[in-house]
């Protein structure tokens, strides 16, 4: 449901999620808004491929339809496609790198 807090900073992440429909918006610790994400994005995959902990909060801005994909199911899918899981990594050191430069600013 609208403000729902999907993913907390800080915490232990276990699953990614994809939006099936609807919108999230993503904060920094801080509470900086980063960037919203609609139907057919994805978010939570950095506590997949890099560290098991979460970087930054997940809200909801509308009611949405998410999926979730549990780390064990996730290690099994993606075991066949090394190159996905490349990819998946790519976009994962992106967001924690965005997610590190806003931090960092003082505006």
């Amino acid at each position: 449901m609208t403000n729902d807090i999907i993913i907390k900073y800080a915490t232990t992440g276990d699953c990614m999620y994809f939006i099936a429909n609807g919108t999230v918006a993503i904060y920094s610790k801080a509470g900086r808004e980063i960037r919203h994400l609609l139907d057919g994005d994805h978010f939570g995959e950095i506590a997949l491929v890099t560290t098991n902990k979460r970087i930054a909060f997940v809200v909801a801005v509308e009611p949405c339809e998410l999926y979730k994909l549990e780390r064990k199911d996730f290690i099994h899918a993606i075991l066949p496609y090394p190159d996905l899981l490349v990819k998946i990594e790519r976009i994962a050191f992106e967001r924690i790198e965005e997610t590190s430069n806003l931090e960092g600013r003082t505006d």
